[in-house]
């Protein structure tokens, strides 16, 4: 590490050749792997949404200071207005065009969600837009998509139709694009997954997708806000590994990355040559486990599995103290009535530590009711996990469980396509993951284990889960959500022990001196729609 850290620093003046290109408003970031499709109905990992942020322009805008306020922004729509219930929402939608210069309209909006609340299209992200009347009727079957509870009153007027009251429903709104429905059914299979094959909205247009390499994005002359958009080009280089991304940082080559070790967090502090941003994430990483695999489908093996998993030494071995523990899937950062949720809440891990207690023992007591004698060692448990994973926990995984349990591990390493297939299949026994609400709710973590859920599949569902989460989603009132939202997490992450949080996610940002205005979405989720070379 020191020897190639060493090399970067030599090239540091190489940084100097770039600067007539950098007065021409001309930057690059990384992203960490090849997003899975630029379409907001399909997509539902990481990469796909950072772009999508740059190339749809959504209904309202969030940016959230660093003191981590949260600020809703008008979007396409210009102003809006409720009902004293807040059933009803009304957005008025300023006047903008398309990419390619046509109006955008409400329809589009309605257009957009029908796609993504639809049965037949089974969006992985439906269930983030349950809260639309008659979204969860329509994706069991029960009612058409047609009585969905969005309509357009005319081009310019948009009205939503919830379930339940949503006092904060334009921030939701931040989190719903228009689309074209010419375009898509242009390219009924394939629409998002090539630059020609997209229509944007946003402040930037695809002009170049060159697949596992980079996207170039380029200012979308037609955006309604393009007056204040600097920049000429964005492009998102395809770069795996933290080396990588710093040593391209380092060298100039790009203007923005995350570090996730202490050892480069404290290289690049050290030389005082960049802006950072940091602070606590609202991203959770955690282990799931496949209920409908013959040993997991035993509670007590996952139980055992949970309480193996030392999350103090995690997060101090592997991570260097920069992340916390986790000892609950709804993350540190997380409000409820303006509140921190975990604060309320406490910790239910800590819950399943106590009485768990002896974690093979525990182990051994589910081998036994799965009628597979009393002898860890032959068992063997495979680890599935993506190919772009940098942070080793793998091995950590690997040695934890053969340590504690006494069982065989093997790791079973896949390109990221093939983790997200996988997983949806139901075709592991476990993998690890990460999961950023984005929204300051704990419904944005706990919806993820709902009936009817494709981002992370385990096979798992739990009538009494559901119910809790629902109620606690239909009630204003914060004492009542408090109390299903607990419930719901206790029997999530201790009773059924459906998956396993070991860390709460920080971030460590750093920016090139002469990249300004750097904002953000959300806590650790970089915003450059505005951004400037100075």
């Amino acid at each position: 590490m020191l020897c190639y850290f060493a090399v970067l620093l030599s090239c540091g003046n190489s940084a100097n050749k770039k600067s007539a290109h950098k007065k021409e408003q001309v930057i690059a970031a990384s992203l960490g792997a090849e997003p899975s499709i630029l379409d907001a109905a399909k997509a539902s990992d990481r990469y796909s949404f950072v772009v999508l942020d740059y190339i749809n322009e959504n209904l309202t805008n969030i940016e959230t200071a660093d003191d981590a306020t949260l600020t809703v922004l008008p979007g396409i729509a210009e102003t809006w207005e409720h009902n004293s219930d807040y059933t009803e929402w009304v957005f008025h939608l300023r006047q903008a065009l398309w990419s390619d210069g046509k109006k955008i309209t409400a329809d589009h909006f309605v257009y957009s969600i029908k796609r993504i609340i639809n049965k037949e299209s089974a969006s992985p992200m439906a269930m983030y837009y349950d809260y639309i009347k008659n979204a969860d009727a329509i994706l069991k079957g029960e009612k058409d998509y047609t009585e969905l509870g969005i309509t357009a009153i005319d081009e310019n007027t948009l009205k939503i139709t919830t379930e339940y009251p949503i006092k904060n429903l334009d921030e939701f709104a931040a989190k719903i694009p228009p689309q074209r429905k010419d375009i898509v059914e242009k390219f009924p299979d394939s629409y998002g997954s090539d630059a020609e094959k997209i229509i944007c909205s946003g402040a930037f247009k695809v002009k170049e997708w060159i697949h596992n390499s980079k996207i170039e994005l380029i200012k979308n002359e037609n955006f309604w806000n393009a007056k204040n958009v600097k920049l000429k080009s964005l492009t998102f280089k395809i770069i795996r590994g933290e080396n990588a991304a710093i040593g391209e940082l380092l060298n100039g080559s790009i203007d923005i990355a995350r570090a996730y070790t202490i050892s480069w967090i404290d290289k690049l502090k050290s030389q005082n040559r960049f802006t950072e941003i940091s602070g606590v994430d609202s991203r959770v990483r955690y282990v799931f486990m496949n209920q409908k695999d013959k040993l997991f489908s035993n509670r007590k093996i996952r139980q055992a599995v949970s309480a193996s998993l030392n999350r103090d030494e995690i997060c101090k071995d592997l991570f260097d103290n920069i992340y916390k523990p986790a000892y609950g899937f709804v993350a540190l950062s997380t409000k409820l009535d303006n509140q921190n949720y975990r604060s309320l809440a406490g910790e239910p891990i800590k819950k399943l530590l106590e009485n768990v207690g002896d974690p093979k023992a525990h182990f051994i007591k589910g081998m036994q009711e799965l009628g597979l004698g009393t002898d860890p060692s032959q068992v063997t448990i495979s680890i599935m996990f993506p190919s772009n994973e940098s942070s080793k926990f793998d091995e950590y995984l690997q040695s934890s469980l053969t340590q504690t349990l006494g069982v065989n591990v093997v790791l079973d390493k896949v390109e990221s396509t093939v983790f997200k297939k996988r997983n949806r299949s139901l075709e592991y026994q476990i993998g690890f993951k990460s999961w950023a609400g984005g929204v300051e709710n704990p419904s944005r973590y706990l919806d993820l284990f709902l009936p009817g859920n494709r981002i992370v599949p385990t096979g798992w569902e739990n009538d009494e889960y559901t119910r809790l989460v629902l109620t606690a989603k239909k009630s204003a009132d914060p004492a009542v959500q408090l109390e299903n939202y607990k419930r719901a997490e206790e029997l999530l992450l201790v009773e059924d022990c459906c998956i396993a949080p070991y860390a709460n996610q920080t971030y460590n940002i750093f920016v090139q001196p002469n990249l300004k205005n750097v904002r953000q979405f959300y806590l650790g989720t970089y915003n450059l729609k505005y951004a400037y070379i100075e």
